[in-house]
């Protein structure tokens, strides 16, 4: 094996499984690692930096380089070459460090004799889980002695063998996605004495594969939350204790259930522009005229509790429900 297939990791798989997440892990928990920046013919985007988020080279010079051998791996995607050069390896390898190659499985089949192979589970199941379950306790908002966990699609086939399992637990206690006692979940909720289960689902009406109903046991009171894991450490509320809505939980959001009557909206916005919060998108809709709406707004600023009782206090409004999320 060459000196760089022993220093080369090439994590690889399709679109979505999570590299980007086990790279960001390892590179800001180690410092022997260093990323291959890839080569690439398209265009660069305004909030791109050459050299750091890819080489930014024209179609002519690309060319030229796959005739003088210079690439480790190439390929045609959409009309725009993408590429590993075998310089950014031979760099790092020289200053000592272990270079991670993230490519595609295309890609992957023309490197060879590389080092580790690595095989984990996704951010769908991982990152998106746990970012899904600590969403739903923010909803929820109260303390809790039991949690459960009904899973739907691929959610209740894999759950166990990708530490789906772990990762909801985590985010049930709070945990954010890349806190280092997300595997020691299980331990932490005993130590809690909160309990929690795990059963298959299949009546969570969504289209997506990696579903999941979590409910929160407080006494004699059930509160539960559905939604869904998108990849790439995205979620999709899709019902909050049975009322419909569309919440991705990445900024401060507001959720108001209220009687279709005039002039509520219209309430509940002036409240928020009154407190200096502005409004990035609202959405409304109801079950039919007259009878009940809702109304999903998201906003650029955490929504402080003087603002969620106001809310609470509008004629017409039945609930008012605040995700206070920022920055995820």
């Amino acid at each position: 094996m060459s000196e760089i297939g022993k220093n080369l990791i090439v994590i690889s798989g399709p679109s979505g499984c999570g590299k980007d997440t086990v790279v960001k892990y390892i590179l800001s928990h180690d410092d022997r690692f260093a990323l291959s920046v890839s080569a690439t013919t398209r265009a660069k985007r305004p909030y791109e930096v050459d050299g750091v988020d890819y080489i930014f080279l024209s179609t002519a010079e690309f060319i030229s380089k796959i005739s003088k051998g210079e690439f480790l791996a190439h390929t045609l995607y959409c009309d725009n070459y993408y590429g590993t050069l075998k310089s950014q390896i031979e760099d790092n390898v020289k200053s000592g460090k272990v270079v991670i190659l993230v490519i595609e499985v295309e890609g992957a089949r023309n490197v060879k004799k590389v080092g580790p192979v690595m095989i984990g589970p996704s951010s769908s199941h991982t990152r998106g889980a746990a970012k899904l379950a600590r969403t739903a306790r923010l909803i929820y908002g109260k303390d809790f002695n039991k949690v459960e966990f009904g899973l739907g699609g691929s959610f209740a086939k894999t759950y166990r063998g990708h530490f789906t399992d772990f990762a909801l637990v985590a985010g049930a206690l709070g945990m954010k996605e890349d806190d280092e006692n997300l595997a020691h979940s299980f331990e932490i909720a005993k130590e809690q004495n909160i309990r929690f289960e795990f059963y298959p689902v299949d009546d969570i009406p969504s289209p997506y594969e990696n579903t999941a109903r979590i409910t929160f046991v407080n006494g004699d009171e059930r509160y539960f939350v559905e939604g869904a894991s998108l990849g790439g450490g995205r979620i999709l509320i899709t019902s909050i204790n049975g009322l419909p809505c569309e919440v991705n939980a990445t900024s401060p959001t507001v959720i108001v259930q209220q009687h279709d009557v005039k002039g509520v909206v219209s309430d509940v916005s002036t409240l928020l522009a009154f407190n200096d919060i502005n409004i990035g998108v609202m959405k409304v809709s109801r079950t039919s005229r007259g009878d009940l709406a809702y109304c999903v707004i998201e906003c650029d600023d955490i929504i402080p509790d003087h603002v969620i009782k106001g809310l609470k206090r509008i004629n017409n409004v039945i609930s008012a429900t605040v995700i206070n999320i920022k920055g995820d």
